[in-house]
């Protein structure tokens, strides 16, 4: 349903809905070791948390014209005034309001149908609400049939990304060895996957790419007689800043305009 409503590409379909049923799977199998009621109540905060991160991605996207990396992108944000987005951010509730319904109503709705079909009394369950010897040997069950089903789903997600021949530079085996092109990796391997990533190279590092280095380049074509390439300065413009706010023809343009034209960089 993200993806759709973002008008994202269907055709990395295969990867992204066996990545979600994957991350499904595992969080079920969490919470089924709770206690019944407890793991109700975690199960439903866990869907409506979910539903609050793929709303602040949806609101992200609309402002700043890009996903957001949650734990890669604390450095940025703690150097911002995110307090001067707030208008930005209440028209994009104002606007997304249907989309946003829809994120939070749909999963709660799934979740609360499939709890209330699974909490239905046992035959030989007595007045005391004591479980049945079949009820409590189905709740034991159900931890490992979920990671069981978890691991499946991940296999194949992961069979897709590295064995399937996509087309282009970009392509999912890529993106899931990079912290890069994060549009990219919502687009292919969903969104949870782009922050499951993101906590992944944020605690282990991203795996390191052979890249050449500036400063060896120049010196290798020094030594072998080719031309220096010629070094340009800054190129620096007189914008009247003031001028663009005034004619701005949005909120979103016109605090754009009064927000670089009081910073200095």
């Amino acid at each position: 349903m993200f993806h759709i409503y973002m008008g994202l590409d269907m055709e990395y379909a295969p990867l992204f809905l066996c990545a979600a049923a994957a991350w499904g799977f595992l969080a079920s199998a969490a919470v089924s070791l709770l206690p019944e009621r407890a793991g109700r109540i975690v199960g439903a905060i866990l869907t409506l948390l979910m539903s609050v991160v793929y709303m602040a991605e949806c609101i992200c996207k609309q402002i700043l014209q890009q996903y957001y990396q949650i734990v890669g992108g604390l450095d940025t944000a703690a150097g911002n005034h995110l307090g001067d987005y707030k208008d930005a951010v209440w028209q994009a509730l104002r606007e997304n309001m249907p989309g946003f319904f829809l994120l939070v109503a749909l999963p709660l709705g799934v979740w609360f149908f499939t709890v209330s079909r699974t909490v239905e009394k046992e035959p030989g369950e007595t007045e005391g609400r004591i479980e049945s010897k079949t009820g409590k040997a189905r709740r034991r069950k159900m931890p490992s049939l979920f990671l069981g089903a978890a691991v499946a789903f991940l296999v194949c997600f992961l069979a897709g990304v590295f064995l399937l021949p996509w087309k282009g530079e970009i392509t999912p085996a890529y993106l899931y060895r990079t912290d890069l092109y994060t549009d990219d990796q919502v687009e292919q391997l969903g969104l949870g996957t782009m922050l499951i990533q993101d906590l992944r190279h944020s605690l282990f590092g991203v795996p390191e790419q052979e890249m050449p280095q500036v400063e060896e380049q120049a010196e290798t074509a020094e030594a072998s007689g080719e031309a220096k390439e010629e070094e340009f300065g800054y190129n620096m413009l007189d914008i009247d800043f003031d001028a663009l706010a005034a004619s701005a023809s949005s909120e979103e343009e016109k605090w754009l305009s009064e927000y670089f034209g009081t910073s200095s960089i």
